[in-house]
């Protein structure tokens, strides 16, 4: 429950890191701390974190940050185990996988 509303994460919609070049997130396996990124036709808007069982750790609403550029982000709290990143652009919404251990 966040906020008092019930988000659902589906894991099906995990994006290939190999299917997408327009938005990128690495390393996939870190100590909490991974990189987005991305070039100048996408650009990100909104990032969520979701734990492995899809509840919502951490909601960031982007400002406008220079393409080409690397954005340094975290998992909040320290939270170990499997992370899903969504990605919401001004093209699209894209998942990715992370494990911070």
């Amino acid at each position: 429950l966040y906020g008092g509303l019930c988000h659902i994460f589906d894991s099906s919609h995990i994006t290939s890191p190999a299917l997408d070049t327009n938005i990128q997130l690495y390393p996939t396996i870190g100590d909490g701390d991974f990189t987005i990124y991305y070039n100048e036709s996408e650009y990100p808007t909104q990032l969520r974190i979701y734990n492995a069982t899809g509840m919502l750790i951490g909601t960031y609403n982007i400002e406008k940050h220079p393409a080409n550029t690397p954005m340094q982000m975290t998992i909040p709290n320290g939270y170990k185990g499997i992370h899903y990143i969504q990605v919401t652009t001004n093209k699209g919404q894209y998942t990715h996988k992370y494990v911070s251990r």
